[in-house]
């Protein structure tokens, strides 16, 4: 996620997305280490991320973000991130709660640190990607 973020903040018109772009540098601060939770968690859980080989589909799919905003701009990642935030709002805390009751909290920081991110306050505050990419 760091690497389409970046790339998108590259994309950004000097004049007039700047605000644009630092938001979207931003997002890319917020989103460094999750890798790694992941993997402590994977590692908890008694499994490793070689246990699971990257599908087609998956490489399809952010290969298309590239291919967007290099063809459309930074502004064609809103498709991307609308659903995917709107949709960890409702879905994120009874998956971490799941995860909790089933394996402890040191399987599940990742998803505790994602719940407690993702909710519809902070998707509707200015630092939000909605209103980044609406003003």
């Amino acid at each position: 996620m760091t690497r389409i973020l970046a790339l998108a903040a590259a994309k950004c018109d000097l004049y007039q997305e700047e605000e644009l772009h630092f938001r979207l540098i931003q997002h890319l601060k917020e989103e460094m280490n999750h890798d790694t939770m992941l993997v402590k968690d994977m590692k908890n859980l008694g499994i490793k991320l070689e246990d699971f080989p990257e599908k087609v589909e998956t490489r399809n799919f952010y290969h298309s973000l590239f291919y967007m905003i290099e063809t459309y701009g930074p502004y064609s990642l809103m498709g991307y991130f609308l659903p995917q935030e709107g949709l960890a709002c409702l879905k994120l805390p009874p998956i971490y709660k799941l995860i909790n009751e089933k394996y402890g909290p040191k399987s599940c920081f990742f998803y505790l640190n994602q719940s407690q991110y993702f909710s519809f306050s902070n998707l509707l505050t200015p630092h939000s990607v909605i209103q980044t990419f609406i003003f």
